[in-house]
């Protein structure tokens, strides 16, 4: 948990923010102040923990979301439970190089998704336009990138091997339906001429 928090005193004069009920504009001062928010504005925060804090019910919660998502304040990965706040670093960024490894650290350890992914972008550009030396600020944040692509890249592989092992056992299971109707056709069949070529020993 942070030891404080930055709230920016022109959220009193953003149209986003006065655009939202009371409610709603409580609940993103919440986003920005909750013990689970982090250096980086991207964090996972359960549903669960909201109800406790914020004292609140799922449907209040769920209304309050949509509300605050709707002014691009904020955006919500539900798949993940992860928050981030939108324009992050532009009113929090990096004080220094140590800092900005903290931050990096902090993205490491979230939750993978969209909205972690939008947080890096917005980190390389606003390290991008800093006077540092981004020598080992680069390569941290090149590894997280790396990681991230990697293991996107993973997934989609086991997606696709995973779809393609249904797609055969599928057509496998249909080829053997198709072979048993055709073999009890043959048996049919079989039985038919041996049953008239008795009748006609017969005769």
């Amino acid at each position: 948990m942070r030891e404080f928090a930055k709230i920016n005193p022109s959220v009193w004069l953003s149209k986003k923010f006065l655009s939202l009920d009371e409610r709603s504009k409580l609940f993103y001062l919440y986003i920005l102040t909750c013990p689970q928010s982090n250096s980086c504005g991207c964090f996972r925060l359960p549903l669960g923990y909201i109800i406790e804090e914020f004292k609140i019910d799922l449907e209040g919660i769920r209304y309050c979301i949509d509300r605050v998502c709707d002014t691009q304040l904020i955006g919500y990965n539900e798949e993940e439970s992860v928050f981030y706040i939108h324009r992050w670093y532009e009113f929090n960024a990096p004080s220094n190089p140590k800092h900005c490894l903290k931050i990096i650290g902090e993205l490491d350890l979230t939750p993978k998704c969209n909205l972690r992914n939008k947080s890096i972008k917005e980190l390389q550009e606003f390290i991008n336009n800093t006077s540092w030396d981004k020598s080992i600020i680069i390569n941290r944040l090149n590894k997280l990138i790396d990681k991230t692509t990697c293991d996107t890249v993973c997934d989609t592989i086991c997606d696709t091997v995973s779809d393609t092992v249904c797609d055969t056992t599928v057509f496998l299971r249909q080829r053997q339906q198709t072979e048993t109707r055709l073999d009890l056709k043959a048996d049919a069949t079989r039985d038919e001429n041996n049953f008239l070529a008795r009748n006609r020993i017969l005769e």
